[in-house]
């Protein structure tokens, strides 16, 4: 798991916020899942250095668009076949 820093907007006041990922993909859904994350300007990974400029993301498009996605929709999509276990 790795550790990213987010240039977040919180109640009108920017911040940098940590937290914890497997991916860019997931630490963008935790940014997401965070209701009182406004919008998100920048992530960086402390791991490797690399940065994403994610200013101008529409949050409540992509706060739509995660809470139609079902419990079971994820279970199907990260688990693995052979052994029906999750991998993510």
């Amino acid at each position: 798991m790795d550790e990213y820093i987010a240039d977040v907007l919180i109640d009108n006041h920017r911040q940098k916020i940590k937290t914890y990922a497997n991916s860019i993909y997931s630490a963008i859904d935790i940014l997401i899942s965070m209701p009182v994350v406004n919008a998100v300007f920048t992530v960086s990974c402390t791991e490797d250095g690399r940065s994403w400029d994610v200013e101008g993301m529409d949050m409540m498009a992509m706060r739509q668009m995660r809470a139609d996605i079902t419990e079971e929709a994820l279970r199907e999509a990260f688990a693995d076949d052979e052994r029906n276990r999750t991998i993510h």
